[in-house]
């Protein structure tokens, strides 16, 4: 992934591979149209997970995604 400030970030689901890797980007702020990928902690299904809003913290260095949905 790659490195972001600590903070709350909009963010927006763009794919998922081997139902843990998330592709998404940052919709809003100063690092809006930011395309990361973040590994999920939780097997999603590619197709209900894509287009879905999401929340990205990033805390010490570390990211924490939640897909809303």
């Amino acid at each position: 992934m790659n490195p972001l400030p600590d903070g709350t970030y909009d963010a927006f689901v763009l794919d998922v591979s081997d139902r843990s890797s998330v592709e998404i980007t940052i919709v809003a702020g100063e690092f809006k149209g930011h395309v990361l990928n973040v590994t999920s902690t939780v097997r999603l299904d590619p197709i209900e997970a894509v287009g879905l809003p999401a929340t990205l913290v990033v805390a010490n260095g570390e990211p924490h995604l939640t897909i809303e949905g």
